[in-house]
């Protein structure tokens, strides 16, 4: 065997990697595993909706590697660590695409983007900037979001000094800073076309509304998930507030997701008598 051309032919290059899981898709095989129609049924359902999502791709020049596996699936754009602004940002808008098109069709999304070293091929997907990536989601994003790991956000950090007033530059949009300090992907930013109408964002918005009431309303007994769905709720009312706040009944209303506890017989009186 020749080692100079298997090295070679393995090599690893940069690459901007996303790492990410679909919210409940285990749940619900474990749900439906003794029923095969029911199984059919969500695999054409999983099916359609990775279609879509990849669609979006082709709007954007150079290729990129997607591999779906169970309840996770991976996207990776080569790139230069030294390249532009312009082209760190064009990847990190396809995986926005990549990311509301699944939302749209139900499917919530948790992950983590890297930048590093990397290799994908027909049998092997390998490299420590998937290991980035998958431990960003497997112990970061803890909420429906895709976070930046740590070699991302350095890099944006480098590209809002480009600008005098860093309020203008683009990241200050299409990258929200969470309440934990995490940076992470505003996939509803996606939605605002180039002409800045808003008639797409509020569609988006209307369809994200009417999918995150039926997740709260449908987790409802099950807290761990029901709290990540009141994280995308309150993500919602946020993107909502900053750049549709002319639109109405777009807001999810706060009695759904961040109700007060109440008492387990209401009364008139202020509290009940200690015994």
């Amino acid at each position: 065997m020749n080692t100079n051309a298997l090295a070679h032919e393995h090599r690893l290059r940069p690459h901007v990697v996303l790492f990410a899981d679909l919210l409940g898709f285990r749940a619900r095989m474990l749900s439906i595993r003794t029923d095969q129609v029911a199984a059919g049924r969500l695999l054409e359902e999983y099916s359609a909706a990775i279609d879509s999502a990849l669609a979006v791709l082709n709007q954007y020049e150079g290729a990129f590697a997607h591999r779906s596996f169970g309840d996770s699936f991976m996207l990776a754009a080569e790139t230069v660590l030294e390249e532009s602004e312009s082209a760190l940002g064009i990847v990190l808008d396809a995986f926005a695409e990549v990311q509301l098109a699944l939302v749209l069709k139900g499917w919530f999304v948790r992950g983590g983007i890297s930048i590093g070293q990397f290799y994908v091929d027909d049998r092997l997907v390998f490299g420590p900037a998937l290991i980035e990536a998958y431990e960003a989601e497997a112990t970061v994003a803890r909420d429906p979001r895709i976070v930046l790991t740590p070699s991302v956000a350095s890099e944006v950090q480098v590209h809002l000094g480009y600008y005098g007033d860093p309020y203008e530059a683009p990241q200050n949009g299409f990258l929200l800073r969470d309440t934990d300090g995490q940076l992470f992907i505003n996939y509803l930013y996606s939605a605002i076309d180039s002409a800045d109408t808003t008639q797409a964002a509020e569609h988006a918005c209307t369809a994200h509304k009417a999918g995150v009431e039926k997740m709260l309303e449908a987790n409802r007994g099950i807290p761990a998930l029901w709290a990540k769905y009141a994280w995308v709720a309150r993500y919602h009312d946020f993107f909502v507030d900053t750049w549709l706040p002319g639109a109405h009944g777009l807001r999810i209303e706060p009695k759904v997701f961040a109700a007060l506890p109440e008492l387990l017989v209401p009364s008139p009186r202020l509290r009940p008598r200690k015994a």
